[in-house]
């Protein structure tokens, strides 16, 4: 078989190699299509002054401004219009992923035209457009953004109307069958009538929806899509609960007072209408008031207590701390279960029903959450924050939990309440102590939005500020030192207020790190990463194996020989054909540390604890692999943890978000817990690795094969750590596409196929259901 080297790389099976695979039924489907008439038709393409050439012939650019294009060359085929079908790979390393063709025809009736160009998440492009005759200038735009991307020569062919029609009404019913129930807006005119008279109308549509996705989801058709609840199905869980021995009483303590923003009688009247409308009837409310609660707000009171046996109503010292006041509620409530909820925000009419459900499925849960949204005073719902299941490492960085959170009653009694002296954070240390008492199965999480924050005040809803008071940044902190206090570990602010890290000591003698590298030439990349770890690094006990698999270059082999006069660097050979799963394996038995580090040769130090801040958390007991935060050169995130599912079987999440944004609810700048970290940069005790058998030297040779590892260390009772505090350039070319050759392409799709079969469709318990599968920014999942 000729490998790529050999084939021009504007050759049809060059550009096919660098597709995403199709599944087999579409495979077939494709092959019968391409037997139908058609012509390929040659594609030039000449940047124009806003697109720099890096590497014409590998298809490597950098956009200069927002809008890069190219030329196309007028081929008469092009000039004549028609139909056309185009293949592409197309790697934005922006996140930006409209591309266009445009031009214009030499007709008043065709002037200026523009055909959106969607693609998927991995950059593969299959489009049919159309254009007018005749065409006199024509124009490729990859993106609508500046920065770095490569692309693959285009395969366009010039097709016929019945190879057109097919491929549109294909998509056109594909997209109308995944958005029924859709109100209009997102269908963005998209109807089964509007396909039956304009089919190219409507094929035009899906692109720009596909398009639409990238930009973010619209949050108000998620709301009907999946938010909505049929009363039929409300009346079939309350039945349900009904039904079972034990029906929860659900306590929920409120503090009326006139603060900041000041209390608006309407907004406190839906509160409690939200409150005494519940599916769920097993409830009561013990509302807290002080003297300064509006005189209208406190006649809402009165009526509400002489209709509703199920609300108390406690007259309270304007001067007590919060948590002298959640304490006296809390010595009133009769709850199993008790939530704190503010005096503007709403409970949709399912919540505590939710909440009942979830308490009646584990009775000996102590604490549950939900997700909630934010909601404006015109009742506006947005910024929803779907959060992961219990997430140890991550609540310890951030008190994500927030609204809605439940504790059991007698175990908060038994701790003897709320604290004096944490306001604030009041609620973040009630939760820490409650959680070590129990069991991690003791701590339920509910993935879907029973509490909308109301943003009075015009403040980020979703930031750490607006979560606590003004001092509950500094009571949190002492509210964490707390709760690692006697375990060594030091607790210091973050990247933001209401964000902590927590470092994990390391014992004396410091443990060896032994830290592998396989290499095969490369020699400035390597040598790069080499004197980085030397002269970069805190962390004084540590050893590099250069695993070198076969490197042939006379300039290679000196610098081994050099660098190995620094006597905690070795070269070990691994000869025989690449396997990175093998080479790991066979450096780790060499390996003299206590701690093993996977890195990849094109890795370089930024920070100088990096090392320092991996190894503290490998060395925890109950932490498997540590991951850390790399960068692209540009800045841009490459990795900061990995969501099972996302396209197939996992996707980086935050990939080319800026290096320092906090990303979706602070979640790239905290530690926290996900189920994979790459193996470009990961950290292992030995024994460990040892234990759940290294990585996959049979099945998994080149991809896939640190997601193995990953889920095998899940499987074993270990949790994984992706901590930001560990930051590193990883030169993964943001210049250059994935330049697959036939057998790199057999041996993904083999491994793809494993990993599918293997392990399945598993829940990413550190990601959450409502959350995209085909993107990579946390947006929403897909209508």
């Amino acid at each position: 078989m000729r490998n790529s080297a050999e084939r021009p790389r504007d050759s049809v099976q060059d550009v096919k190699d660098r597709l995403y695979p199709l599944t087999p039924v579409t495979k077939f489907l494709e092959w019968l299509l391409e037997r139908l008439p058609r012509k390929r038709v040659a594609v030039r393409l000449v940047p124009k002054d806003n697109v720099a050439e890096l590497d014409g012939n590998a298809g490597e650019y950098k956009a200069i401004t927002k809008n890069p294009s190219f030329f196309v060359a007028l081929q008469p085929e092009f000039a004549q219009g028609g139909w056309f079908y185009l293949e592409a790979a197309l790697v934005r390393h922006t996140g930006d992923r409209e591309a266009s063709i445009f031009g214009n025809g030499g007709s008043k009736k065709d002037g200026d035209f523009e055909i959106p160009i969607p693609s998927n998440l991995r950059g593969t492009v299959r489009e049919v457009f159309f254009l007018p005759t005749p065409v006199v200038e024509l124009f490729w735009a990859p993106m609508r953004a500046p920065g770095f991307f490569s692309q693959s020569s285009l395969l366009v062919h010039r097709i016929s109307a019945a190879e057109s029609f097919l491929r549109r009404a294909h998509r056109v019913v594909l997209t109308l069958l995944s958005m029924r129930g859709s109100r209009g807006e997102a269908r963005h005119g998209l109807t089964w009538r509007g396909a039956a008279v304009n089919l190219h109308e409507a094929y035009i549509k899906t692109a720009r929806l596909q398009i639409q996705r990238y930009r973010g989801h619209d949050y108000a058709e998620f709301i009907a899509r999946h938010d909505a609840i049929k009363p039929s199905e409300l009346d079939a869980m309350a039945a349900s609960l009904r039904a079972a021995e034990a029906q929860p009483l659900i306590s929920l303590i409120m503090h009326v007072r006139d603060a900041q923003p000041c209390l608006q009688p309407s907004l406190f009247s839906e509160m409690l209408g939200s409150i005494r409308s519940q599916s769920y009837r097993q409830w009561e409310l013990v509302l807290r008031m002080d003297k300064s609660a509006p005189a209208e707000c406190r006649q809402m009171l009165e009526d509400a207590q002489r209709e509703d046996s199920r609300i108390v109503v406690i007259e309270a010292d304007d001067q007590s701390s919060a948590a002298a006041g959640l304490n006296a509620s809390l010595q009133r409530i009769k709850g199993d279960f008790f939530a704190v909820v503010g005096q503007q925000d709403l409970l949709p009419k399912h919540a505590l029903l939710w909440m009942a459900g979830a308490i009646q499925s584990r009775p000996d849960a102590v604490v549950v959450y939900a997700d909630h949204d934010c909601m404006d005073a015109k009742g506006h719902r947005y910024a929803p924050h779907f959060k992961p299941d219990w997430n140890p490492d991550f609540f310890t960085a951030f008190d994500y939990m927030d609204n809605l959170r439940l504790w059991h009653t007698v175990a908060v009694r038994r701790l003897g309440g709320f604290r004096l002296g944490f306001d604030g954070a009041e609620c973040y240390d009630l939760t820490l102590r409650c959680i070590a008492e129990c069991r991690h199965e003791q701590i339920l999480h509910i993935p879907r939005v029973l509490y909308h924050r109301r943003d009075l005040d015009g403040t980020d809803a979703s930031s750490p500020a607006s979560m606590h008071e003004p001092q509950g940044g500094d009571a949190g902190l002492r509210a964490l030192s707390d709760h690692f206090r006697g375990l060594g570990a030091t607790v210091i602010a973050g990247a933001m207020p209401g964000i902590y890290r927590v470092r994990h000591p390391i014992p004396a003698p410091t443990p060896l790190v032994s830290i592998i590298v396989p290499t095969r030439d490369k020699v400035e990349i390597l040598k790069a990463c080499v004197e980085s770890v030397q002269h970069g690094s805190d962390y004084a006990a540590w050893e590099v194996l250069i695993v070198d698999n076969g490197s042939l270059e006379p300039q290679t082999l000196a610098w081994f020989e050099q660098v190995q006069q620094d006597a905690r660097i070795r070269v070990i050979p691994y000869p025989g054909p690449f396997n990175y799963s093998a080479i790991n394996n066979f450096a780790v038995q060499h390996a003299q540390g206590e701690v093993v580090v996977l890195l990849n040769n094109d890795i370089e130090v930024v920070s100088r604890d990096w090392l320092t801040e991996m190894v503290g958390h490998a060395l925890r007991r109950e932490v498997g692999a540590v991951g850390a935060k790399l960068l692209y050169p540009n800045g841009m995130v490459q990795h900061a943890g990995v969501a099972l599912g996302i396209g197939g079987v996992a996707g980086h999440v935050h990939r080319y978000l800026g290096g320092t944004e906090p990303g979706y609810y602070f979640r790239a700048i905290a530690t926290q817990n996900y189920s994979v970290v790459t193996a470009a940069c990961l950290a292992v005790r030995k024994s460990v690795y040892e234990e759940v058998g290294g990585l996959d030297v049979v099945n998994l040779k080149v991809a896939f094969n640190d997601v193995d590892f990953c889920l095998k260390l899940l499987k074993a009772g270990y949790r994984n750590v992706f901590t930001p505090h560990a930051l590193l350039y990883h030169h993964e070319s943001l210049s250059r596409g994935h330049d697959d050759t036939p057998e790199k392409k057999a041996i993904f799709e083999q491994e793809f196929g494993y990993m599918k079969t293997f392990w399945g469709k598993i829940a990413d318990p550190a990601y959450n259901p409502n959350l995209s599968l085909e993107f990579e920014d946390f947006s929403l999942r897909r209508f």
